[in-house]
């Protein structure tokens, strides 16, 4: 089986079949709805951790990129106030529907590609840009130049993202599921490959673009799941599904989404319960 995996990627890689971008921005349409309940709502705590350690300031303008349904946008807003200025930037218009519903007047949304709006906007504009759980669906050190860009001196960046071991039962028994279904693949997903594997990673990342790293940390949520079947539910409704679910067949998906939750109680499930740890880092750097 393994065998075959590896057989069937070499080829995908070689025709460099990658998930269609506009097929992860429907995936995301599609969460917009219960996001917030079934995933920001555990981890905006630790956005909103790097929001208070970059010191934003009442009357600041800042860039945020990935927006998503405004969790971080709401908060940035609530500290720049009202002659601060937020602009927020999403490809998907149902997050951007959910996040214009908890935002003030300071924010102007705009519907874009990450590094399309960047190229956009104006150079040394912002004092702050910010990225959340999400730098990793470009190139990342193409996305820091770009956010570099249009700070203005002395302006800082700050990143939250995924690590590139989060959601690692997740991930093997996806794996596992692939190598069953070798010829059901139809498509890679080379995000993780783009994820920083620990707080150095971003730092690093920071220094090749010309950006002196100031703060960095690391940390994880823990979700807990009786059953390999809550477990597909909150995959499927939140951001770790995005894309990767596109990747089978969809004339696959019932007996892909069967062998996930055989996989997950029988391998996973410890003391009748699933543990499926969240990790990310993040970073704050400083434009010299």
């Amino acid at each position: 089986m393994i065998l075959g995996l590896y057989l069937k990627l070499i080829r995908l890689m070689a025709q460099d079949k990658k998930v269609p971008a506009i097929e992860i921005v429907a995936d995301y349409d599609r969460l917009a709805v219960g996001y917030d309940e079934n995933f920001a709502a555990r981890v905006k705590c630790h956005s909103y951790e790097l929001i208070n350690r970059l010191n934003i300031f009442n009357g600041a303008k800042v860039l945020e990129l990935a927006c998503g349904t405004g969790v971080i946008t709401e908060k940035i807003a609530g500290v720049v106030g009202a002659s601060g200025r937020v602009i927020a930037v999403d490809n998907s218009s149902k997050m951007l529907e959910k996040a214009r519903e908890k935002s003030g007047n300071s924010v102007n949304f705009i519907q874009a590609d990450m590094l399309a709006a960047l190229k956009d906007l104006s150079a040394e504009t912002f004092d702050f840009a910010i990225c959340g759980w999400a730098i990793g669906y470009h190139e990342p050190l193409a996305m820091l130049a770009g956010m570099c860009r249009v700070l203005k001196p002395a302006g800082k960046i700050g990143i939250i993202e995924n690590r590139r071991d989060t959601l690692k039962v997740v991930r093997d028994a996806s794996w596992q599921v692939m190598a069953r279904y070798p010829g059901d693949i139809e498509y890679l997903m080379d995000l993780p490959l783009r994820l920083p594997r620990d707080p150095g990673d971003l730092t690093r990342w920071f220094k090749r673009v010309g950006l002196a790293s100031v703060d960095s940390w690391t940390g994880d949520t823990c979700f807990e799941f009786k059953s390999g079947v809550q477990v597909l539910d909150w995959v499927l409704k939140t951001g770790a599904s995005a894309g990767f679910d596109r990747m089978m067949s969809a004339a696959a998906k019932e007996k892909c989404d069967k062998a996930f939750i055989d996989i997950m109680d029988k391998r996973y499930k410890h003391d009748g319960v699933i543990k499926v740890s969240h990790r990310f880092v993040a970073g704050i750097a400083v434009k010299r």
